[in-house]
């Protein structure tokens, strides 16, 4: 009788149990999906103790979101312990491309990758293809390229659009340039973004085919991602990485992009600034930016504030420039820069360190390259206050410059590798700290 009671019991708690934990997850999910990250944190961070290797997965990535990846590999090590054999992929794709030098392992993220596909994971030779287009200079083995051909042939869009690009990265030679052709056509039945790749190819051979029969199928395609694709192409076009197609192509994609997508009326109007070889006057350009303005482009309102600002095409009028700009309501990181850099520079007379370094570092926070180029050259020359070489190596950093920029700088000021070091430490806690910034406001935007 006593056994009977207790087993009963003991199958009351568990059942109560699951549900509880079922119950706490969906409550976490639902936190989540509202951007209440820190209240969904806490629901999965105790569920996660209990071994639940899918709340394990969750919680790592929220640790990516919030750009932690040490904390992410370790819940991820543990969700793929428990059973979670996509938290293994995942885990390999962080030690793959993280940023973080200390992080970043190749060979081990090539390991489990190469053990993924020993278990028959699908999804792991894709993967592995992937981490192969991305480093130069190393070969494919060639039974994983058999594999990802055959799946290919099949249709398989995925496949398909890893042929082609390892085709246009001289990785695979076995097919010629229409083959890849065809792979990347295949790829564009499920797969709009492939549409670059497509684009690659016909202007790396244009004997496959010409601009108008690209821009004929692009058109088929109307979705966010066809259009975004058009946009990247053009900015391809225009800074002269497509040498076959030309600022009149550019000029195409963008006023078909523009049909839906805001952000191409800036990309036109910039396109006529900076190519005035494609003829068209300032009252045209204006037009461009009216139209933009019209849709709700902000980037258009700061592209008419710049051309205030700095004289482009028209009288330079910093006070006109500071007017329009104030007069928009929306946050904006270009907007941001545009001010700070009208204080910090002193267009309307004395420079305005303070107000305008702190228009810049709210820029550069929001991710605009260019605030992080205009800090640093303030912090290099020590304009308004002492010389701070670290905090200006850490924007140059930031701004993506590339190694020789950075060693120029160093022996240009004659900067310590103490200094660059300590830089490099800083500029990757801001990177990190701006992640976790960027992925709060990209899910407060979407309640």
């Amino acid at each position: 009788m006593t056994i009977k009671l207790l087993s009963t019991c003991t199958l009351i708690v568990f059942i109560s149990g699951c549900s509880t934990i079922q119950h706490d997850e969906r409550t976490a999910d639902n936190l989540l999906a509202q951007g209440k990250h820190d209240a969904a944190y806490k629901h999965y961070r105790y569920l996660a103790e209990f071994g639940l290797p899918k709340v394990q997965n969750k919680l790592a990535k929220i640790y990516l979101e919030k750009g932690d990846e040490p904390q992410a590999l370790a819940w991820l090590a543990k969700s793929a312990k428990s059973g979670d054999i996509s938290a293994q992929l995942k885990r390999a794709r962080v030690l793959a491309y993280s940023e973080n030098e200390t992080i970043r392992d190749i060979n081990q993220a090539t390991s489990i990758i190469l053990n993924l596909i020993e278990q028959n994971y699908e999804p792991a030779s894709n993967e592995l293809i992937k981490l192969y287009l991305r480093l130069d200079n190393i070969a494919v083995p060639k039974q994983y390229i058999q594999e990802i051909k055959l799946k290919a042939d099949q249709g398989n869009a995925i496949a398909c659009e890893l042929l082609a690009e390892l085709f246009i990265k001289n990785k695979y030679t076995e097919i010629d340039q229409q083959q890849a052709k065809n792979y990347a056509y295949c790829a564009l039945k499920e797969k709009s973004n492939a549409f670059f790749s497509l684009a690659t190819l016909y202007n790396t051979y244009p004997e496959i085919g010409s601009f108008e029969q690209f821009f004929t199928s692009l058109k088929k395609y109307s979705d966010e991602k066809s259009t975004k694709a058009a946009i990247k192409i053009a900015r391809h076009i225009s800074n002269g990485q497509f040498i076959h197609w030309n600022h009149g192509h550019s000029e195409q994609l963008l006023l078909w992009a523009a049909q839906s997508e805001l952000s191409a009326y800036y990309q036109l109007a910039k396109l006529y600034i900076v190519k005035p070889t494609i003829g068209k006057t300032l009252d045209e350009i204006t037009h461009i930016l009216q139209q933009g303005k019209q849709a709700g482009s902000i980037e258009c309102y700061g592209l008419e504030a710049e051309m205030s600002l700095f004289g482009i095409m028209t009288i330079q009028d910093p006070w006109h420039a500071e007017q329009l700009l104030l007069n928009i309501s929306e946050p904006s990181p270009y907007v941001d820069f545009l001010l700070g850099t009208l204080y910090s520079r002193g267009f309307m007379g004395e420079p305005d360190y303070p107000k305008g370094i702190a228009y810049l570092n709210q820029s550069a926070k929001g991710g605009y390259k260019r605030a992080d180029k205009e800090l640093a050259k303030i912090y290099s020359k020590g304009f308004g206050f002492k010389l701070d070489f670290k905090k200006a190596i850490k924007h140059q950093i930031l701004s993506n410059a590339d190694e020789q920029t950075l060693v120029d700088w160093q022996q240009r000021f004659g900067i310590s590798d103490k200094v660059m070091s300590q830089a490099q430490s800083l500029a990757q806690v801001e990177r990190l700290q701006r992640m976790a910034v960027a992925v709060g406001t990209e899910k407060d935007n979407q309640l």
